[in-house]
């Protein structure tokens, strides 16, 4: 605990000495989400087509797909027809090119701030070093982030599939996507800050080893920045039911700053231990 607090009040003093420095990943990380946004909202438009495309087909021919989905699963049931496996593919092809989409935007800028982080935290690496083992340690993570998005779609369309043939709806799992997600978080954000103390596949071995044996001080500083935004978000839904443009100048002023922050106390916390 006195880590946690020690490395907490330490994050907070480098921000106060530094905070003009604040403003270029704040700003970077707000050029993140704009570019995250479109590029998404992007790629998701066209496998939202598809999605209704499979949806229409499969209620063309009801009987046919609720027997497969019976004896073959959901997989077997979206591939009942040639017109349905076909569109299935496209699916799939759609969801890798998301998923490199996001890969390519995020390892960009959260590796750029990241790097600006590690200079507040007084840790020193080469930026184009810090940038190649991001992306390379990010791409270990894009396989769990491309599992997620299929199982998501996948359950999303076999909820509208079940409502439909048996008016009964899926069981909801997004409870335990919610969990898969912030379980991956928490080793995500260990691994990028072992940054340029190993070699990428030592990262992610380290961040597992860590993760696991420094539990009891690493959780609770991941819990910690978890409650902070949880927060955060909470006075933005409050600040929205009064004004769109007082939740952005209140999010802009708060969260973005949070996030440097906590990438920072993070930072420390693993100095500490690693």
């Amino acid at each position: 605990m006195n880590q946690i607090t020690s490395s907490l009040k330490l994050s907070v003093k480098l921000l106060k000495e530094y905070k003009f420095r604040i403003a270029i990943p704040a700003l970077v990380d707000m050029l993140f989400f704009f570019v995250y946004g479109f590029v998404f909202s992007l790629i998701f438009n066209r496998i939202g087509n598809y999605l209704m495309e499979l949806y229409n087909l499969v209620m063309r021919s009801p009987e046919e797909v609720q027997g497969s989905l019976l004896s073959q699963g959901l997989f077997g049931a979206l591939r009942a027809t040639p017109e349905l496996s076909q569109l299935f593919n496209r699916v799939i092809i759609w969801l890798f090119l998301l998923a490199i989409a996001v890969y390519i935007v995020y390892s960009a800028f959260q590796g750029l701030s990241w790097k600006l982080s590690y200079g507040i935290a007084g840790r020193k690496i080469s930026y184009p070093r810090f940038l190649v083992q991001f992306f390379s340690v990010n791409l270990f993570w894009l396989v769990f982030y491309i599992i997620y998005q299929i199982i998501a779609y996948l359950l999303e369309l076999r909820a509208m599939i079940s409502i439909n043939i048996s008016q009964t709806p899926a069981p909801s799992l997004s409870l335990v996507l919610w969990l898969y997600l912030l379980v991956l978080a928490y080793f995500m954000l260990i691994s990028y800050s072992l940054i340029g103390r190993y070699k990428p596949l030592k990262i992610i071995a380290n961040s597992f080893r860590l993760g696991f044996s420094k539990a009891k001080t690493l959780f609770p500083s991941y819990l910690l920045i978890l409650v902070v935004f949880f927060i955060l978000n909470f006075i933005l839904i409050l600040s929205l039911r009064i004004s769109p443009t007082l939740m952005f100048i209140i999010g802009v002023i708060t969260v973005f700053p949070a996030m440097t922050l906590a990438r920072v106390f993070f930072n420390l916390v693993i100095s500490k231990i690693a």
